[in-house]
């Protein structure tokens, strides 16, 4: 699979991701989601939150239109459930559409989707990186063996 720089310049995503407004918790989520395209190889990181909330990220980029091709189209679920879930080390499920599916259909009062639960975080505290408890990362050294 190609790298995802290869498709995509850093130009393009911040023109894309313009389309939110600045103070959104959804550009706040997009932007650190789209910085993890450019990470160096020895740079590794690991999804440690549930496989519902990563594939309504995904779809959060998806439907918005944040990351189109070579062409000019914007990519499709599927690829970007590849791109994301391989990015961050998870399996990819059997039908993650059917995931998005139930997640819509959540009810109840303790049942929020990730970005309402970013959006009462970002109330307390503005700063608070939305992601920085869900992604771990960890750097890999590589060592010239002769």
């Amino acid at each position: 699979m190609k790298r995802p720089t290869d498709f995509f310049s850093v130009s393009d995503i911040k023109r894309n991701a313009r389309k939110l407004p600045k103070g959104d918790v959804r550009y706040a989520i997009a932007e650190e989601l789209l910085r993890l395209l450019w990470l160096k190889p020895s740079c590794k990181c690991r999804w440690q939150g549930t496989t519902t909330d990563l594939v309504e990220l995904v779809y959060f980029i998806y439907s918005e239109g944040l990351l189109i091709d070579d062409k000019g189209f914007p990519l499709s679920f599927r690829i970007l459930t590849a791109l994301f879930f391989g990015l961050l080390q998870v399996k990819i499920p059997a039908n993650p559409s059917a995931i998005v599916v139930r997640a819509r259909q959540r009810k109840g009062v303790r049942r929020y989707n990730i970005i309402e639960r970013y959006m009462l975080l970002l109330a307390k505290n503005p700063e608070i990186r939305p992601l920085s408890n869900e992604i771990v990362f960890e750097y890999v050294e590589k060592r010239i063996i002769n």
